[in-house]
């Protein structure tokens, strides 16, 4: 009798812990329509188009599953830079301009410390790209390399840019 009950309290606690891992991972709202095409590799996106988006970012996120990331747009290009406050995944920063990689940092660390690390570039950049660290590597993605937006993200891009023009 002691055995069943220790099997099924064991089988509540599998299932709770498989309920629970869902839900972090629905915590974001990955549209299948916002995507980027990346050395042949379908990206699902985030879109943060949104100064508020933007400055969450991919904070508290504990796992992103494979292929799936954030993509930041903005309304003119500009030397940009990101830091890694409250995110809990390392990842590969790819910075765009024109739908071509200008830069990537790649496998930036997580900052437990809460140094405030910035990870920059030079180049101006009007869009990036956050997905798991290793991506880059793993694809060989490398500057230079052309991204496919789907019509979706190019449709909220370019909204954005002519909002932008009007200020």
């Amino acid at each position: 009798m002691q055995y069943k009950k220790l099997k099924i309290t064991h089988k509540i606690v599998v299932i709770s812990i498989c309920l629970i891992s869902i839900l972090s991972l629905c915590a974001f709202e990955f549209n299948k329509e916002d995507y980027a095409v990346v050395s042949n590799k379908k990206i699902f996106l985030e879109v943060a188009e949104t100064p508020e988006k933007q400055a969450k970012g991919l904070m508290y996120i504990k796992k992103l599953p494979e292929y799936y990331g954030m993509i930041f747009l903005f309304n003119k290009a500009e030397p940009r830079s990101f830091w890694m406050k409250n995110v809990e995944i390392p990842l590969d920063i790819i910075f765009i301009r024109k739908n071509r990689i200008v830069d990537i940092h790649k496998n930036v660390p997580i900052d437990s410390q809460n140094k405030g690390t910035m990870y920059k570039t030079a180049r101006k950049a009007d869009c990036v790209i956050e997905i798991n660290a290793g991506f880059c590597d793993k694809y060989n993605v490398k500057p230079g390399d052309v991204i496919l937006l789907s019509r979706n993200i190019y449709y909220k891009w370019k909204k954005l840019k002519i909002l932008g023009e009007k200020k």
